[in-house]
C-alpha cells in the first residue's frame, strides 16, 4: 500500500512513495509542496498501531523524513496540516489512549489538546486555523469543534445513536462535512452542518438529498481547492474501494479510480507555491 498521485480527472496515476512497510493517510502543506502521511500502513484501520508521521518533500523529490516528535513507542496517526503551514495535528496513543495533539514545525514544540476519558481522534482544522474539528466517542462518534490550543470544546452533531466521522470544512468556515452511518453498518453516506446550527438537533443536512438520486458510500471528504468538489472513497458494488469526486451539493459524481486494489484518503492538493529565488 503506497500513496498515489493523480490528476483532478483522474489521468496520470503514479505512485509518489515506495516504503516497505506501506504509507497511507496523505495531508498537503498548504503551499503544495510537503505531504506528511503515516507508516507502516498495510489496511486502512480505525486506530493505528506502531506507525509514525512522516514528511515528503514532493518538489525536490527528497526521501520522507520522520517527524521529529519526542520519542515513543505508540502510534501516531490522522495528521492534518494547518492552513499556515507551521503546525500538524494527529492523533496518538503515547498517553495511553487516543488523543489529539498538535506539533509546532516552527520551534519543535508538541501540545496534546485533548485529555478525557474518551477516544479522540481525526483532527480537521478550521480555515483561519484558529480552530479544530474533531471526533470523540461517547460512546457514539460525533463532532466536536475546540480552538486550536485545545480549549473551549463545544459539540456540533447531535445525532443520537448514530456515528459521525471524518469531519472536513468548507472554505469559509460556515459548514462542516462528515460522513454517518449507522453502528451496525459500514456504508456511511455524507452529511453536512453549519457551524452556526451547532449542538442542535435536528439541523444535519443530507447530502445528496433522500428526493435524489444516491451516490453510494461517501468516506473521508476533501475539498477541492476552489471549495466546489469533494473528493472521497466509495465503493457502490459493495467491495471495490475507489476514489471518486462530485460537487458539495452531491451532484456530477465522477469515479476517478478503477482498479481492484483498496484506494481510500484522497488529499486534494493546494496550488503549488514554490518560494520565490
Amino acid at each position: 500500500m503506497q500513496i498515489w498521485l493523480m490528476n483532478a480527472d483522474g489521468t496520470n496515476q503514479r505512485p509518489i512513495t515506495s516504503l516497505p512497510d506501506g504509507a497511507c493517510q496523505p495531508t498537503w502543506s498548504p503551499d503544495g509542496q510537503r505531504l506528511a502521511f503515516i507508516s507502516p500502513c498495510r489496511e486502512k484501520r480505525n486506530l493505528y498501531e506502531g506507525t509514525k508521521i512522516y514528511v515528503l518533500d514532493v518538489v525536490n523529490g527528497r526521501a520522507p523524513e520522520l517527524l521529529p516528535l519526542p520519542p515513543s513507542p505508540a502510534a501516531d496517526f490522522d495528521p492534518a496540516w494547518s492552513p499556515d503551514g507551521n503546525r500538524i495535528a494527529f492523533t496518538s496513543l503515547r498517553a495511553g489512549q487516543p488523543d489529539i495533539y498538535v506539533y509546532d514545525l516552527s520551534n519543535n514544540t508538541l501540545l496534546r489538546l485533548t485529555d478525557s476519558r474518551y477516544v479522540e481522534k481525526q483532527p480537521a482544522w478550521s480555515p483561519t486555523g484558529s480552530q479544530i474539528a474533531f471526533v470523540r466517542e461517547a460512546p457514539y462518534s460525533q463532532i466536536w469543534i475546540m480552538s486550536d490550543t485545545g480549549q473551549y470544546p463545544i459539540r456540533l452533531t447531535v445525532s443520537g445513536e448514530l456515528n459521525n466521522l471524518w469531519p472536513a470544512w468548507s472554505l469559509d468556515g460556515s459548514v462542516i462535512f462528515y460522513s454517518q452511518m449507522r453502528p451496525s453498518s459500514n456504508i456511511p453516506w455524507l452529511m453536512s452542518m453549519r457551524y452556526e446550527d451547532r449542538g442542535t438537533p435536528n439541523k444535519e443536512v443530507r447530502i445528496p438529498p433522500k428526493n435524489e438520486p444516491d451516490v453510494g458510500p461517501v468516506a473521508k471528504v476533501s475539498l477541492s481547492p476552489d471549495g466546489n468538489w469533494l473528493a472521497f472513497e466509495s465503493w457502490p458494488d459493495g467491495t471495490n474501494h475507489d476514489i471518486y469526486i462530485m460537487t458539495i451539493n452531491g451532484g456530477n459524481r465522477i469515479r476517478l479510480t478503477t482498479d481492484k486494489d483498496f484506494d481510500f484518503g484522497a488529499a486534494w492538493r493546494p496550488p503549488l507555491r514554490l518560494p520565490s529565488p
